[in-house]
């Protein structure tokens, strides 16, 4: 049941991460953003590279205080 709920969880954030990274490459595309030329580029296989790596940055930096803040509260 455990194991269910694991790869549920696994399945649906990596389905947000993908649909936010589209989102944001689709806003750049059209020169909306700023940084719109890095956040626009797309790899060899039609993924959007520049978009991926500034959503996976912010959320590891979003993990990160999370986590920082959890050990001073435990304090």
């Amino acid at each position: 049941l455990l194991d269910g709920f694991l790869a549920r969880d696994l399945t649906c954030g990596m389905a947000a991460h993908a649909l936010t990274a589209r989102t944001i490459y689709s806003i750049a595309r059209d020169d909306v953003l700023p940084g719109s030329r890095f956040l626009g580029k797309i790899d060899r296989r039609q993924a959007p590279i520049g978009a991926i790596a500034v959503y996976a940055s912010l959320t590891w930096a979003a993990v990160l205080l999370f986590l920082q803040g959890e050990q001073l509260e435990n304090r």
